[in-house]
């Protein structure tokens, strides 16, 4: 199975964020895994030249405090193109709501939509498909 080096989790729920670290680790999926509770602080790590942190996968929660996943989309998306690129982003929500699904497409930095909880299989999926 393919590997990757570096997946951020920007997710707000400590327990989604064990899960999720657990399942990639495991699995022997990442080498690395960091965790933003909040899209602020995943600008800050994403756009801070002292860390020059560039993961390969973003997992992106959609309902968070302080900055959501649209409101990271936002300010991603005005970050250095160099910062951008190769990065796969993945909207990882439980959100049902088809304003969001059609919202999300209007971002080119989502690569896919997934749902809640994350499994090995959807996972694999994203390794296969995008890398």
């Amino acid at each position: 199975m393919k590997r990757i080096n570096s997946v951020l989790l920007i997710e707000d729920n400590e327990i989604t964020n064990f899960y999720n670290k657990h399942l990639f680790i495991k699995n022997n999926f990442v080498e690395d895994v960091k965790i933003a509770t909040n899209g602020q602080k995943a600008i800050e790590l994403l756009s801070d030249p002292k860390v020059k942190y560039k993961p390969d996968l973003i997992l992106l929660d959609l309902n968070m405090p302080v900055m959501n996943g649209f409101e990271f989309l936002d300010e991603y998306e005005k970050l250095d193109g160099s910062i951008q690129e190769e990065i796969i982003i993945c909207i990882l929500t439980t959100s049902l709501h088809e304003e969001d699904l059609e919202k999300a497409k209007k971002y080119p930095s989502i690569n896919q939509y997934c749902k809640k909880p994350l499994s090995v299989s959807q996972i694999q999926k994203i390794l296969t498909q995008f890398f």
